[in-house]
C-alpha cells in the first residue's frame, strides 16, 4: 500500500513539473531606431515585432494582417496615440502567437497608423495584455531577451525595485528628477531617455528654469514637436546619471495623473533588466563598461 501511494505521489509530481513552463532560453533582440524589436511566431511564421511595455493592447497593422491572410473587423473606439489623437481600432480573428514563452491562441487589435512609428518592416506590437503575468529579462550588452511565464519564475539575486501598477496594466517606477520625484512608465518602444508631462516640469522650480529647445516626437498618431531640456541629475534604479535629455509635452495617452512620463530605451539600456510583471517589481543591475 505504501509503495502504491509513493508511486502515485511520484506520478503527480512528474505531472506538475511537466505542467510548469520551462525557463525560457535567452533569444536575441535588436535595437532599431532606438526601440526594442523581438522575433515572434504568428500562425507559424517568424516575424519582427515591437516590444511595447507602454501599450495596453497588442496590435497588428490592419493592411499587413490582410496581406498575410488574417481577417479582422473594425470595432468601436480606438487606440490613443502620444498626442491624444484616436486611431481607428479593430480586432483580428483568433491567431496563434508565440513570443518565446509558448504558443497561445488570442485575438490581436488592429491599427491604422497615421505615420510610421515603428522601424521599417515592423507591423506588430506586443503590449501588456500579452506581457502581463510574464517575466522579461533584457540584456543590452549581449542583446538577448528571455520571456517566461511568472509561474516558476526564479528571482535573480539582489533587491528589486517596486513598480506601481497604474492605468491599463502599465507599470511605473519612481525616478528622481533634480528636485522632485516622478512616477515614470518603463517603455521599451520609446526611443530617447525621458519623455515628461508638461506639468512635471512646470511644478519644479529647478526643471522649469532649464533652457529648452524643440524636437520632433513620432507616435502611432503621427509626428509632433515638443520642448526638450537637459536635466542635470536623474536617479533611477539606485544609479545617478548626469545631463539627461528629456522631451516635455502633453501626453493624454498616459491616462492618469499618477503617470507622469516615460523612461525610454536610452536610459533603460544602462541596466540589465529583469521585470516581473506579475508581482510588479524590477531588478536593475547597472551595466559596466
Amino acid at each position: 500500500m505504501r509503495w502504491i501511494l509513493a508511486h502515485i505521489c511520484l506520478c503527480l509530481a512528474a505531472l506538475m513539473a511537466a505542467a510548469l513552463p520551462a525557463e525560457a532560453a535567452p533569444r536575441t533582440f535588436q535595437l532599431r531606431d532606438g526601440q526594442v524589436v523581438i522575433t515572434v511566431n504568428l500562425n507559424g511564421t517568424d516575424l519582427p515585432a515591437l516590444l511595447d511595455t507602454g501599450a495596453t493592447r497588442s496590435l497588428i497593422d490592419v493592411a499587413f494582417a490582410k496581406e498575410i491572410g488574417i481577417r479582422s473587423q473594425r470595432i468601436g473606439g480606438g487606440t490613443i496615440g502620444a498626442s491624444g489623437k484616436v486611431i481607428r481600432f479593430g480586432r483580428t480573428q483568433a491567431v496563434t502567437l508565440d513570443i518565446g514563452a509558448g504558443k497561445k491562441r488570442r485575438h490581436l487589435g488592429t491599427y491604422e497608423a497615421a505615420e510610421p512609428f515603428a522601424p521599417d518592416g515592423v507591423h506588430i506590437l506586443i503590449g501588456m495584455d500579452v506581457l502581463d503575468n510574464m517575466a522579461v529579462a533584457l540584456d543590452f550588452q549581449t542583446m538577448t531577451i528571455g520571456i517566461e511565464s511568472a509561474i516558476g519564475f526564479k528571482s535573480p539575486a539582489g533587491e528589486s525595485f517596486k513598480l506601481t501598477r497604474s492605468n491599463w496594466l502599465r507599470p511605473t517606477l519612481s525616478v528622481t528628477l533634480g528636485d522632485m520625484i516622478a512616477e515614470l512608465l518603463l517603455d521599451t518602444a520609446a526611443s530617447g531617455s525621458l519623455h515628461l508631462q508638461t506639468n512635471v516640469v512646470a511644478n519644479s522650480p529647478e526643471l522649469s528654469a532649464l533652457p529648452a529647445t524643440r524636437r520632433l516626437i513620432t507616435g502611432i498618431d503621427g509626428e509632433q514637436e515638443r520642448d526638450s531640456i537637459i536635466i542635470p541629475s536623474v536617479t533611477l534604479g539606485g544609479q545617478t546619471f548626469t545631463d539627461v535629455r528629456a522631451s516635455v509635452g502633453e501626453m493624454p495617452f498616459i491616462g492618469r495623473p499618477s503617470m507622469q512620463g516615460v523612461i525610454g530605451v536610452d536610459l533603460m539600456k544602462r541596466f540589465h533588466l529583469v521585470i516581473d510583471f506579475a508581482k510588479d517589481r524590477v531588478w536593475m543591475k547597472p551595466v559596466t563598461d
